[in-house]
């Protein structure tokens, strides 16, 4: 889950999380 935290910063974090 290391990327996680780099997607975080992303936009395309919240599509992961959501």
């Amino acid at each position: 889950m290391q990327t996680k935290h780099s997607a975080v910063n992303s936009l395309p974090y919240r599509q992961y999380i959501s």
